[in-house]
């Protein structure tokens, strides 16, 4: 019987050929669709999965004036004085409906000491000393020969950077070079009387040929409350024309009295800068966060996981104690996955410190308002989670040396030790919203928050609407694919029915009127058409998948990856949008597409191509066939 049907098939080779490449091309168009659909909608799944809309906050300065003072060694320094007007808050920036994935927050730099850890490349180049000049020194603050008569903290430093000689520990009796050109305020001295400064050997005076001592800081207290207010003027009298705006504000005290270091005396200031000066080496960063997107290093992905695991959403909500550090820092200090460092926080900085390379007070102060150091306002275990490479130098979040903490894990306040607090800046504070909604998130933030004309917001998606826009467009492309496939499947089915099942209902009676069952009916019809169907279905997924495979072959070779690295060499360090569009041109996403999708395709359309026909000629059998016999067929 199933001979018999494949002979009465081929009676029509002409039909039969033509049907076969019909039904492979309709059925390849079906498989391309199916398969680039269903690649296209796992692409944009692991789009949003993968990449997050992050907006960078900034406070900028109200008014911002820069005062040119002259120095004697040929240049010119400058006064900054900054006002920001009052401040604005990260709690300020929410607001109903706005559907922040992470709420805005303003990272605290949390401060500890730990005398068994070690900066990355630290250089002790700071001295604080007692000295006395050789030859006056008028108001120009001019290099002088000076004497050095006390020694509150000096040590060698490791290079002798911009100086001809290295920079030596200082001893009673040394004579050195001293110059105020970094200044803004010139300190007058005298031959015999003694003077106390931090000095730090700088440079090789191009002025005067000769290595200088400039006199570098001061002692102060940093100590601010949350309205940036400074709170310690009585102690540091200087520190309410300081104003914060310089690190590098000098100042020298005359040494008066016997009593000059005694507490409660102006020298008692410098001995505690002394032990200031010599502890920062020991000093370190934990920085408190929600979420690791919303570090900008991590963000941008200069900073990548190297061993153990992130921080997760679950330990950042819970508060848990886990921490990650560069590997750099594990591997000068010992550490490794799974150890843990006690952390007791002596005071918090709400300030950018990625200047300094996370040394948290290279030229910054751990003094309170009454000139002592910061009592610890809390203590915690940190288990290490996760080593981080940073592919920049100042990376997690300010350097290597910084260790990331849940924010919530600090459970006191640091309200009475908040050793700087000023206004936000894009490195210190940000938020995350839902991809593709800048646009309509920014109106609203604008609508409900007024205060927020006065902020700079950069919003960074790192590619995500390039890559989104991209993937649409093939998306509706797969769409459209697809269909014309299904469509043009469904009239090849319905034209072979026809020509194959309806037309034959004569000969179908035929075989019935000479004793054929229905069952044998059937499977004379059918036999060869469902032959047929599958084998030209099954042809047109095969090339279906070839055509894939072709389609999918990367367009742009390198034999090494050195090469392939040039091809985007560019430099996009200043410009947001341009960096996003590097990460979407780089960014392949790889998916598997089930391998059955090849293969339902054909066995649908033969089953759809049975069903439809048993139903046929199941109508068929209703019809007399003395009737059928009856009618003449029309050509």
């Amino acid at each position: 019987m199933f001979n018999f049907s494949i002979k009465q098939l081929f009676r029509q080779p002409w039909k039969v050929m033509l049907f076969f490449l019909l039904m492979a091309a309709s059925t390849a168009l079906v498989v391309t669709g199916a398969v680039l659909t269903i690649e296209n909608n796992e692409r944009l799944r692991i789009v949003e999965d993968t990449y997050s809309t992050v907006g960078f906050v900034e406070q900028p300065a109200v008014s911002t004036e820069r005062v040119p003072v002259p120095n004697a060694c040929g240049g010119i320094n400058f006064v900054t004085t900054t006002d920001y007007g009052e401040y604005i808050y990260p709690e300020d920036l929410d607001f109903p409906g706005a559907n922040y994935v992470v709420k805005p927050e303003f990272r605290p730099y949390y401060i500890f000491n730990e005398p068994k850890f070690s900066h990355y490349g630290y250089d002790d180049t700071f001295h604080v000393v007692e000295f006395t000049p050789l030859e006056p020194v008028w108001d120009d603050g001019a290099p002088v020969e000076v004497e050095i008569t006390k020694v509150l903290f000096s040590k060698d430093n490791k290079s002798q950077g911009t100086c001809v000689t290295p920079d030596t520990a200082l001893h009673e009796g040394d004579h050195i070079t001293v110059c105020q050109c970094w200044g803004a305020t010139r300190y007058p001295m005298e031959p015999g009387e003694k003077y106390a400064a931090e000095l730090a050997k700088w440079w090789n005076c191009p002025e005067h040929q000769v290595d200088e001592y400039v006199v570098y800081s001061r002692p102060h207290s940093g100590r601010t409350d949350r309205n940036g207010k400074h709170i310690g003027t009585e102690n540091f009298p200087d520190d309410k024309d300081w104003g914060f705006q310089s690190p590098y504000y000098p100042q020298i005290a005359h040494v008066t009295g016997k009593d000059f270091y005694e507490k409660g005396s102006p020298g008692y200031n410098f001995v505690q800068w002394a032990k200031n000066v010599e502890q920062r080496v020991h000093s370190f960063c934990a920085l408190g966060i929600n979420s690791l997107e919303l570090l900008p290093s991590w963000h941008k992905k200069t900073n990548v996981l190297r061993d153990g695991r992130e921080i997760t959403p679950e330990e950042f909500e819970s508060g848990a104690p886990v921490c990650m550090i560069s590997k750099e820092f594990a591997g000068r200090n010992g550490l490794k996955v799974g150890d843990k460092v006690n952390m007791p926080f002596v005071c918090a900085m709400y300030r950018d410190i990625s200047s300094i390379g996370g040394r948290p007070h290279a030229s910054f102060s751990l003094l309170d308002a009454d000139g002592e150091f910061y009592e610890p306002f809390f203590e915690q275990e940190y288990e290490v989670v996760g080593l981080i490479d940073c592919l920049e130098m100042y990376g997690i979040e300010s350097g290597q040396d910084t260790l990331i903490i849940p924010a919530k894990s600090v459970t006191a306040s640091d309200d009475n030790n908040i050793a700087y607090y000023t206004p936000m800046t894009s490195f210190t504070a940000s938020f995350q919203i839902p991809n593709g909604t800048i646009q309509q998130f920014n109106a609203a933030l604008k609508e409900h928050v007024p205060e927020a004309g006065r902020l700079n917001i950069t919003y960074d998606d790192r590619g995500y609407s390039e890559i989104r826009k991209s993937l649409d467009n093939s998306r509706a492309m797969a769409l459209l694919l697809l269909l014309a496939g299904i469509m043009a499947a469904l009239s090849i089915v319905a034209l072979l029915l026809y020509f194959f099942v309806v037309k034959e209902k004569k000969r179908t009676a035929i075989e019935h009127s000479l004793g054929m069952t229905k069952s044998q009916c059937r499977v004379s019809l059918l036999a060869g058409l469902i032959m047929l169907t599958v084998f030209s279905a099954c042809a047109g997924s095969v090339c279906g998948t070839l055509a894939l495979d072709k389609v999918r072959e990367p367009q742009v070779t390198a034999s090494t990856a050195e090469e392939r690295d040039s091809l985007y060499s560019y430099d996009t360090r200043y410009s947001t949008w341009a960096a996003g569009r590097v990460l979407a041109e780089k960014t392949e996403i790889d998916v598997e597409v089930p391998v059955y999708v090849s293969y339902a395709m054909p066995l649908c359309i033969s089953l759809l191509v049975l069903v439809l026909a048993l139903i046929l000629m199941t109508a068929g059998f209703r019809t007399d066939p003395i009737y059928l016999l009856s009618t003449r067929e029309k050509e």
